[in-house]
């Protein structure tokens, strides 16, 4: 099923490094719906190829980031996109590519992301690094005033060490 989220993080890999994509990624993408789009997965795999999609579907897709705009991001659970990096990447991605300043959108998005920071909410390294990345892939100075996270590969898992270097 292209795309979902996974084949969009390496669409967006590939396309940000100029390499050839693989095959399927040529292939026309599965049709979506506003149904669809409200749940976070769909969200951020169309998120990563918003770009290839007609303005119905890029319309859809942003009124669904106004339904997210009214969920709570940061459950007691952490069942949240913010807590999945690559959902978080995915919807940044769309984000930075139709986001209008008028729509408050890509601010509301980072002013989460960076309220995230500051309580600690990205627990893991691998996690708030995504969410550093999800935020300058919207505004490159959005993070001028936070410290950075460092990150010691050597005591990454394979997954986390393969993500962070995606």
């Amino acid at each position: 099923q292209w795309p979902d989220t996974a084949t969009g993080f390496a669409y967006r890999i590939c396309t940000q490094a100029g390499v050839d994509r693989p095959g399927f990624m040529q292939n026309a993408l599965r049709p979506t719906s506003a149904i669809m789009l409200r749940r976070t997965p769909e969200l951020s795999a169309y998120g990563y190829v918003i770009g290839n999609t007609d303005k119905t579907t890029q319309a859809i897709w942003l009124d669904a980031v106004e339904h997210l705009r009214g969920r709570d991001i940061y459950p007691a659970d952490r069942q949240s996109f913010i807590f999945n990096p690559i959902e978080l990447l995915g919807i940044a991605s769309g984000l930075a590519a139709l986001a209008h300043p008028s729509d408050g959108h890509s601010e509301w998005f980072i002013s989460t992301i960076l309220r995230g920071l500051s309580n600690g909410q990205f627990r893991t390294p691998v996690s708030a690094m995504a969410a550093r990345v999800a935020a300058i892939s919207i505004d490159r100075n959005a993070l001028d005033d936070v410290s950075p996270t460092k990150i010691d590969i050597s005591t990454l898992a394979t997954s986390e060490l393969i993500l962070t270097a995606g």
